[in-house]
C-alpha cells in the first residue's frame, strides 16, 4: 500500500509520463541569457555599447557613476540578447533615492517595433518617470544617433502605459522584479520588496499589447541624473529566459549532496482536489486544494498556474492563508457568489484569489512550490465527464484518490447524489478510491530495489530516471537480473552518473518489474548527484 509520503514523493515524476512539465526542456535553455557583472570596473566593450564609461561594475552591481552635469542628462547601455518564445526578464535594482521624472531608470526589456533604421519602439519598465515612485510597464519610442558624443540615444515620452503600480517604491530598498510575456495571453508584472523579506506580488497584468517580438533582439539599462545624483542607481542578477524554466530566490543555500539511498524526505502537503472549469449561470469558477499532511501548511507557499497547456498558461500567487491538516480549501474569485449557488458548502473554506479564467472544454492547472516546483498537475476536458449528461455546466472533476499518482482515471465528474460539486468538502468519489495492498510505486531505499532486483530475476525490468519537475532524462529494458540497476551494488553514484551525464543535483529512478507470475511492482528512488 502506498504510505502517504511515497505518494507525495512521486507526484513530480509521474506527470511526465503526460506531459513535459510547465518547465522548457533542456534544448530550449540556451536562450537563457544573464548579464555578467562578476569583474571589476567599466562594462566590456565586447558585450555592452553606447554610455558604457557612465557605469561601473563592482562587488556583483552594475552601478550608475556618471560625472557631474551642468544639468540633467540621461545614460544608456545596450546589449544583443536572444529570446524565447515566452520570455520572462528578472532581475534587481537597488533604489539610493526615491524615483523622479527627473530621475529616473528605464529597464528596456524588448524592442516591440522598429519604425525605421534608427527609431525603436521598446517595451521597458519605468522606475519613477511616469508618476513619482511607482513602477510601471510601458512602451517608450527611441532613437539612436550615429555620432559618437553623448548622448547617442534619446526618448520620447511614453506612447503607452501598458501595466502600473499604485505603490510606492522606497529610497534604500531593494526591488526584484519579473516581467513575463506569451504571445496568447500578454504581460504579467510582479514585484518583491528585498529590503522588507516579502514575496512576489503581482503588480497587474495586460493581455490587450500582444507584439510580435523579435528572437534577436537587445536589452538595455538608461539611467537619468542631475547633479546631486549621479550615483544612485545600481542593477544586478538580470536575467532573461523562457516562461516555466524557473530562477531561484536570491540568498537560496544550495542543499548537501546526500548518497542515492539517502530519500528525500520532503515533499508537498498540498494536492489538488477538485475543479469547476465550466460553473453553472452567475456561479464562479473555483479550484479546491487538499491538504494531505497531518500539519498545517501555509497556502502563500505556493502559486497556481493555469491555461491552455504547457505553453501558455498564467500564473498567480495564492494569498495568506493557514490550511490545517486534513482539510480543505477553495480558490475563486467570488467566495459569495460560491457559497449562494453551494449555501450547503463551508463558506469559511472559500478564498478569494485573482484566478484565471478556466477554459470550459479543456485546459491545464498545476500547483507550484515557491517558484519553479510543479507539485501536482492536471490536463481536464469534458471527455472526463460522463455522457447523457442535459448540460456539462456546473459539473465539477473530482480526484479519486490521494494515494495514486496517475492522472487518467483518477478524476472523475462529480456525482449526481451530490449535486455534482462538493466545494470545500470531502469529495463525493472518496470512497471509491484505490487503496488495496496493490503497490503502485511506493518510495524505496537503494538496498530495498536491489533486493526486489534478486527476488525476482527472470522478471522484465524497465527503468527511467526524471527530474524533479518531471522530465524524462534516460530508460532502459532488461531482465531483473541483467538489468544496468546491478550496478548500483559497487558503484552508486558512478553509475547514476551515467545516466544524467554531466547534470547535477535532484533526480528519481523509477522502476518497473513484471514477474511472470505475480503482480508488477513498482519503486522509487530519490537521489542527489553533487556536481562534478
Amino acid at each position: 500500500m502506498l504510505t502517504k509520503r511515497s505518494m507525495i514523493s512521486l507526484r513530480t515524476f509521474v506527470l511526465s509520463l503526460f506531459f513535459l512539465s510547465l518547465h522548457i526542456p533542456a534544448l530550449l535553455r540556451a536562450q537563457s541569457w544573464q548579464a555578467d557583472f562578476s569583474s571589476e570596473g567599466t562594462p566590456s566593450k565586447e558585450v555592452w555599447r553606447y554610455d558604457r564609461s557612465y557605469f561601473v561594475m563592482h562587488e556583483g552591481w552594475l552601478q550608475l557613476q556618471a560625472p557631474e552635469p551642468e544639468t540633467s542628462d540621461q545614460a544608456t547601455i545596450m546589449t544583443n540578447v536572444h529570446l524565447p518564445t515566452s520570455p520572462v526578464w528578472t532581475g534587481r535594482v537597488r533604489l539610493d533615492l526615491e524615483p523622479t521624472s527627473r530621475n529616473y531608470s528605464y529597464i528596456l526589456l524588448s524592442v516591440s517595433k522598429v519604425i525605421d533604421a534608427q527609431t525603436f519602439e521598446y517595451v521597458a519598465l519605468d522606475f519613477g518617470g511616469y508618476r513619482r515612485g511607482c513602477l510601471a510597464l510601458i512602451r517608450i519610442v527611441l532613437t539612436r544617433h550615429p555620432s559618437p558624443t553623448h548622448p547617442q540615444i534619446t526618448y520620447r515620452s511614453p506612447s503607452s502605459i501598458l501595466i502600473s503600480s499604485k505603490e510606492v517604491l522606497s529610497q534604500g530598498h531593494t526591488y526584484d522584479y519579473r516581467v513575463s510575456y506569451s504571445p496568447s495571453s500578454g504581460w504579467e508584472l510582479a514585484l518583491r520588496d528585498v529590503t522588507r523579506g516579502g514575496k512576489f506580488e503581482s503588480v497587474g497584468t495586460n493581455e490587450a499589447f500582444l507584439p510580435e517580438l523579435v528572437r534577436k533582439n537587445t536589452f538595455g539599462l538608461s539611467c537619468t541624473f542631475t547633479m546631486r545624483h549621479t550615483k544612485d542607481w545600481a542593477f544586478r542578477d538580470i536575467r532573461i529566459y523562457p516562461a516555466g524554466e524557473g530562477t531561484p530566490d536570491e540568498g537560496e543555500a544550495p542543499q548537501p549532496p546526500h548518497d542515492p539511498n539517502e530519500g528525500d524526505q520532503s515533499g508537498p502537503t498540498l494536492l489538488l482536489s477538485e475543479v469547476m472549469p465550466h460553473p453553472k449561470t452567475k456561479s464562479p469558477e473555483y479550484i479546491e486544494l487538499y491538504n494531505v499532511a497531518d500539519t498545517d501548511c501555509e497556502l502563500s507557499d505556493f502559486l497556481l498556474a493555469v491555461g491552455r497547456d504547457e505553453q501558455s498558461y498564467r500564473t498567480i500567487a495564492l494569498p495568506q492563508k493557514t490550511i490545517s491538516a486534513k482539510s480543505y480549501i477553495v480558490i475563486t474569485k467570488d467566495p459569495d457568489a460560491l457559497a449562494s449557488t453551494y449555501p450547503q458548502a463551508p463558506r469559511e473554506k472559500f478564498v478569494q484569489a485573482p484566478l484565471p479564467r478556466l477554459l470550459n472544454k479543456s485546459g491545464l492547472i498545476a500547483l507550484v512550490k515557491g517558484e519553479d516546483q510543479v507539485i501536482d498537475l492536471l490536463h481536464y476536458s469534458e471527455a472526463l465527464l460522463p455522457r447523457g449528461l442535459k448540460t456539462k455546466a456546473g459539473v465539477a472533476l473530482e480526484r479519486r484518490d490521494y494515494t495514486k499518482v496517475k492522472e487518467e482515471s483518477n478524476w472523475k465528474a462529480s456525482s449526481a447524489s451530490s449535486g455534482y460539486a462538493t466545494p470545500g468538502m470531502p469529495n463525493s468519489l472518496e470512497s471509491s478510491s484505490d487503496t488495496s495492498t496493490s503497490d503502485k510505486g511506493e518510495r524505496t531505499t537503494l538496498a530495498d530495489l536491489l533486493q526486489a532486483l534478486e527476488a525476482s530475476p527472470q522478471a522484465t525490468c524497465s527503468f527511467g530516471v526524471y527530474t524533479m519537475t518531471g522530465m524524462l532524462l534516460a530508460r532502459g529494458n532488461s531482465l531483473a537480473k541483467d538489468s544496468w540497476l546491478m550496478n548500483l551494488r559497487t558503484a552508486p553514484l558512478e553509475s547514476l552518473r551515467l545516466l544524467v551525464r554531466s547534470v547535477s543535483g535532484p533526480f528519481i529512478l523509477h522502476v518497473t518489474l513484471h514477474p511472470k507470475d505475480g503482480e508488477k511492482i513498482e519503486r522509487s528512488l530519490v537521489f542527489r548527484l553533487p556536481p562534478n
